[in-house]
Order: C-alpha cells, then structure tokens, then sequence
C-alpha cells in the first residue's frame, strides 16, 4: 500500500467529490497500489496537487504497446487558479521519460486548459442518441444484463470495433473484467445486446448516458431499441475532441514510428517544448526506406510546437506521418 493513502484519498475526494467512496478505494486498490504510479505536489508538508499514471494496453503505429493515461489531476481547495498543477505535470512527464514512454494521453476536465501545457487533441468523437427503431425491423433483438459468463464475449466485441481504428485501446478479457468490476462498485448495470442469438454490443448505462460501450455496428447499435434515448460518444464520426495527448520523449517517437516504406525525406527541424528542456532541440531527420535517422544540430530550417508534433504523429500530417482514425475511449 502506497504511504499517506489516507491523505491522498482525502485530496481525490476534494477533488472529486461526485465519485463515491466505495468508488475511490476501487481506484486506490487497482490503479494507486503502486507509488510509481502517483504524482503529488506539496508546499511546507502540506498535499497540494496530485495525479496518477495508469497504464493501458493498446495498439499504437502498428504494434501492441503499452500506453499511459495521466488521470485524476487535482488541485486542493483554495489553491485552484494558482497554476499549481503544473508541478505534478512536469514530474509525470520526466517520470514517464525515464520509464521509457514517448507519451501518453489525457482524458480533461477543459480541453483548451491543458493546451498550455502543449498537449494536443487525438481523439474525437460526436455526442449522439440512439434513435431506437431497430426492433420495429428486427424483434429478435434481446437484452440481457451482463455477467462474468459475459467476458468473453464482451471482449470479443471489443476487438471487432478496435479492428475499424488505426489505433486504440485494446480490452480483451483481463480489462473486461475489470471494467465489470468497477462498475458494479456502484452498481451501474451492463447490458448485453444480442441478434438472432449472437452478441453483437454491450454498454453501461449510467444517468441516461451509455457511459462506456463497444459494438460490431455502429449503424444498428444507433438504432438499438432498448438503448433508445440513452446518449453515447460515436467515435465512428470524429467531430469534437475526446482524448488529449502528449509527446514526453520527442526523439523516441520520431525513432519509434513505422514510416511509410517509399517516404524519402530529409529537413532540419527545431522542435518547441516549453516543459521538456531535453525536447526542446533542433534536429536533423532523414528518412528512407522506412528507415529514420535522428541527429541533434544547432539551428534548423523550420519550427515545430511539440503540441503540434503530438497532432501529427497521432492524427496524420507534416508530409511524414500517415493519417489515422483512433479509438481511445477510456476516460481515465
């Protein structure tokens, strides 16, 4: 158990106060156990910030990886507007360099806050509402609320609409049953939609919002019968931001990322990071073959802001990175 977890439950409660307390020592026993996942903040003893890393598999550019969330960022009472948070900031992005992570992605309270701490859009998503209708063409759609039997094939839904994206979090049966379990911490129900017998969605359902969800269509699951009403975030058609990102290790990305294998390009390029003193540099790329080469020099031919960066090796741009559909639908 990490030291002081009182004292830190008593700071996420502050602020956090609509989570439940069953809820936050759920999130203390799975996500906070271990110390090199919290970051805090303090001023002559007192806790003034924290925040937690937890870490998600997911596929990323091509491969499996592991990919960090930065999550339950807060500022104690009467200390909020100070710009505080700031110090926890800048300690996970060096915690998260030396682990040997080239980034990670943020679910906000205020996306244009953290834009000044250089993190960039990735995710997007329309808010909609099922229409219903569905049942009136096919009355074999059934619902039935999930159980552990479930998992498997809960997770199965998961990995077809992960197939749809370049990139997403990947469940599988280990996050599903976690995701089972946390919920059930406050008894938000799942239910499991099924078409002629065979599992085809499934979502929790939380004050008249799907809160989380995965379906092999999204056509028919907008249009689910007895979803009808509920809103839900359709990453199907990216229209407003979701999930946040940032680049915490600048030469790792450029050197991790699978370029296109007929992409012949060279530049210099002074890379602009406010926070990352190690990222703020200008280097010299040539790429070939889908082979990178990555040399640090004094002046370059152009500037980029690492938010910028960030945008463009997740979502596609700057004549080097290929354009990308993402799933990131954990919220923390």
């Amino acid at each position: 158990m990490i030291e002081n977890s009182e004292e830190l439950k008593a700071h996420y409660a502050d602020g956090f106060p609509d989570d439940s307390p069953g809820f936050t020592d759920f999130f203390f026993d799975r996500f906070a156990a271990d110390s090199n996942n919290v970051l805090t903040y303090r001023e002559n003893g007192r806790l003034i910030s924290a925040g937690y890393i937890v870490e998600k598999r997911a596929r990323l550019f091509g491969r499996e990886r592991t990919f960090p969330y930065m999550t339950a960022l807060s500022t104690v009472s009467g200390e909020r507007g100070k710009n505080k948070i700031v110090n926890v900031l800048r300690g996970g992005f060096y915690r998260l360099r030396k682990s040997g992570y080239a980034y990670f992605g943020l679910y906000p309270f205020s996306y244009d806050y953290y834009k000044r701490f250089s993190f960039a859009d990735i995710s997007f998503a329309k808010k909609s509402v099922v229409a219903g209708g569905e049942a009136a063409e096919r009355r074999d759609i059934t619902a039935a609320t999930a159980t552990k039997r479930d998992i498997e094939s809960m997770a199965r839904i998961c990995a077809a609409m992960e197939s749809r994206f370049d990139n997403s979090l990947i469940c599988g049966e280990k996050r599903a049953r976690e995701r089972l379990d946390e919920y059930s911490v406050d008894g938000t129900p799942c239910s499991v939609l099924s078409l002629n017998g065979v599992d085809f969605a499934f979502a929790y359902v939380e004050n008249g919002h799907l809160d989380y969800y995965a379906c092999h269509s999204t056509g028919v699951f907008a249009r689910a019968e007895p979803f009808k009403g509920l809103t839900y975030y359709d990453f199907d058609a990216p229209e407003a931001p979701y999930l946040q990102g940032r680049i915490v290790d600048a030469e790792r990305a450029l050197l991790d990322y699978p370029y296109a294998p007929n992409l012949d390009y060279g530049a210099t390029v002074k890379i602009a990071d406010p926070m990352i003193e190690e990222n703020d540099a200008a280097f010299a790329i040539k790429i070939k073959g889908g082979a990178v080469s990555l040399k640090r020099v004094q002046s370059a031919d152009s500037v980029v802001g690492i938010d910028v960066l960030t945008a463009r090796m997740f979502l596609g741009g700057g004549g080097i990175f290929s354009a990308s559909k993402n799933f990131f639908c954990d919220n923390y």
